[in-house]
This record gives C-alpha cells, sequence and structure tokens, in this order.
C-alpha cells in the first residue's frame, strides 16, 4: 500500500469516527459509511479508535490534567483591571499552572520515573553464605523444637541417641526480610543439593530462632 494511499483512507476513516462518535452518533448516515469500509479499513478504524481510550490512572501531562473536567477554562488574562484603571498583567488558568510548576510542553530532555514493585527474589542469585551470619559445629546437639518437630512428623529422631555431628547454621534475619526468603525455602534448596542422601537431616527452628541444622546420625 501506497503513502499516498494510507493517507488518504486513514483521513477518511478519522472523519468518519468524528461523525461516528458525535452527539448525532450511529445515525442512518453514520452506518451507511462504515459499511462502505472494506474489512482492512474496518480493523484500522477500530485500532485506531482503541489507541485513543485512556486507561484509569495513566498520567496525562500537567497541560492536559488541567483541562480535565473543566473544557472551558479561561487560559489567560490580557490584564488585571482595578477600579478603572490597567495593572499588571496576570496570568491565569494553564499557563499560571505551567509557571507555578515550572513546566515546558516540549521537554529538550524528558524522562519519566517509575517504581517497579517486584520481589527482589527473581534478579538475585543467592547462595546459602549470602544469607548466613554464623554457623559453628556441635556433638549431639539437642534443641527445644526437636521434640515439637517429631510430634507433628516433621522430624524422626535417630534410633540411637548418638546424633553425630551438627553443624548449625544462623541466618541473617534482615537479609531474609529483605529478600523475602523463608528458612523453609532455604531447607528445600539443601536437601535438593544432598540427591536422596538419607543419612543426613535438615531440620529448622520456628522462623525468629533463625536457625538451620544439619544432623549426622553416626552407626
Amino acid at each position: 500500500m501506497s503513502l499516498v494511499f494510507r493517507s488518504t483512507y486513514t483521513s477518511s476513516i478519522c472523519s468518519i469516527a468524528r461523525s461516528f462518535i458525535s452527539t448525532e452518533a450511529c445515525t442512518r448516515q453514520s452506518h451507511c459509511q462504515l459499511q462502505r469500509l472494506n474489512e482492512n479499513e474496518r480493523q484500522a478504524f477500530i485500532a485506531r479508535h482503541s489507541r485513543t481510550q485512556v486507561c484509569p490512572g495513566e498520567d496525562v501531562g500537567v497541560i492536559a490534567s488541567q483541562s480535565i473536567g473543566q473544557p472551558t477554562t479561561q487560559i489567560a488574562l490580557s490584564s488585571f483591571h482595578s477600579a478603572g484603571t490597567t495593572a499588571v498583567e496576570v496570568l491565569e488558568g494553564i499557563p499560571r499552572l505551567e509557571s507555578i510548576l515550572n513546566c515546558s510542553f516540549k521537554q529538550s530532555t524528558s524522562t519519566i520515573r517509575t517504581t517497579k514493585h517486584t520481589s527482589p527474589l527473581d534478579f538475585v542469585h543467592l547462595t546459602i553464605p549470602d544469607v548466613m551470619s554464623s554457623y559453628y559445629i556441635e556433638h549431639d546437639l539437642d534443641s527445644w523444637w526437636y521434640a515439637i518437630a517429631e510430634k507433628h512428623n516433621f522430624y524422626t529422631a535417630p534410633t540411637s541417641y548418638n546424633e553425630g555431628v551438627v553443624f548449625r547454621v544462623i541466618v541473617d534475619s534482615n537479609k531474609m526480610k529483605a529478600y523475602k526468603i523463608s528458612l523453609k525455602l532455604i531447607r528445600d534448596r539443601i536437601i535438593e543439593s544432598m540427591y536422596g542422601n538419607n543419612i543426613i537431616r535438615v531440620l529448622v527452628s520456628p522462623e525468629f530462632e533463625h536457625t538451620i541444622d544439619d544432623t549426622h546420625e553416626l552407626n
């Protein structure tokens, strides 16, 4: 399609659109004009109409926002009269708003700042040392939450009382909040990395304790 023909039928579509959305919309004349359009022209009409719609909450700028709801706002006064005498010029309406906000209709370096609230987990690669504050190794370590975990089937006590070596990891609570991760998520990643090793048990404490125990049962 040539540029000239595209311009011709685009202007035709615009004229039909203006008559269609006027106060006498859906008249017989507008309906007949729409019927004369072919499929491509109808699709272009629909697309052009859709692009004119504004989503709720969309930024429209200072100049456009001044006219929303006040289409007949007076732009400016040539002069301000006081007691029959001419005083200084006073700006009202859009020029006054523009002067207050120091805006420019055509900015040479226009920028826009948007804030996107997305979970940092989607963008940051973390390992356990990244969120770990300290660790230590103990033998036969027993904690108060072991019995509670066993009662709720989260933990199975070893057959012998010798639990072996316990590698305890203390997680940084501030980093957990910043990256929105939990002890359960860390435990699941540790279990996945062990590839079905049933000798090592991974038990997490309640969230406020920020503790993960990796236990190895001695035979």
